[in-house]
C-alpha cells in the first residue's frame, strides 16, 4: 500500500528562501511517504499584484532553484514530491507544479483553468493534465480549479492513473484563507 502525504503551510509571500526551507522541513518530515504534495504556488505566496512582482519569483522549469529542490528532496528522501511554483518560459508566466521522482526525474504542469484575477497575470496552461509513472504509482497533476472541469478529470482517468493530486490554495472573496492539498481520487 502506498502512503499520500500532503505538506500543509501558510506560504510567506515573496521569499523564496523562506519557502524552501519549509519545504525542505516538511519533506524530512514526511519522508515516510512514498507521494508528499505540497500547496499550489508555496514557493512563492500567491497574492501577486502585478506581472512585475510575478516576474521577480517566477522561475524556469527545470533548471530554476525549486526544480533543482525538488529533485535533491525526491533523491534524499526517497519520495515523490509534487511542489507548486510560478513559472517562467518565452516572455510568459504560468502556475505550475513540479512533480519530482526519487529517480531524479522531473515533470511539469501549468495550470489550465485560472482563477478571477490569475487570468492578468498568468497564461493558462498549454497541455492537458499529465498522468506520470512514479514509484508511487501513476500519479495526475491538476492546479486548484482544474478539478472543477471535468474534461480535466476525464483526461488523468483515460490512462488509468492510481491517484489524482491537486495542489490549492484555498480562497473565500478576495482574501486568502489557507493553503491545501486535496486528494481527487485515489
Amino acid at each position: 500500500m502506498k502512503t499520500v502525504g500532503y505538506a500543509q503551510f501558510a506560504p510567506v509571500f515573496d521569499d523564496r528562501d523562506v519557502n524552501h526551507a519549509s519545504i525542505r522541513r516538511m519533506a524530512e518530515k514526511g519522508e515516510a511517504a512514498d507521494l508528499l504534495v505540497f500547496p499550489e504556488l508555496c514557493t512563492s505566496g500567491y497574492d501577486f499584484i502585478d506581472r512585475d512582482e510575478l516576474a521577480s519569483l517566477a522561475e524556469p522549469f527545470p533548471t530554476g532553484p525549486t526544480s533543482l529542490l525538488a529533485r535533491e528532496l525526491a533523491a534524499e528522501y526517497k519520495t515523490t514530491l509534487v511542489i507548486g511554483y510560478p513559472e517562467s518560459t518565452g516572455g510568459l508566466f504560468y502556475n505550475s507544479c513540479i512533480l519530482a521522482s526519487p529517480d531524479g526525474s522531473l515533470a511539469n504542469y501549468r495550470k489550465l483553468h485560472l482563477f478571477s484575477r490569475e487570468s492578468k497575470i498568468f497564461a493558462p496552461g498549454d497541455a492537458p493534465p499529465p498522468v506520470i509513472d512514479t514509484p508511487a504509482g501513476r500519479v495526475g497533476l491538476m492546479i486548484c480549479l482544474d478539478w472543477l472541469f471535468p474534461e480535466a478529470a476525464r483526461t488523468l482517468a483515460r490512462p488509468r492513473m492510481d491517484q489524482m493530486r491537486a495542489s490549492q490554495g484555498f480562497r473565500l472573496g478576495l482574501k486568502i484563507l489557507g493553503f491545501i492539498c486535496a486528494p481527487l481520487a485515489v
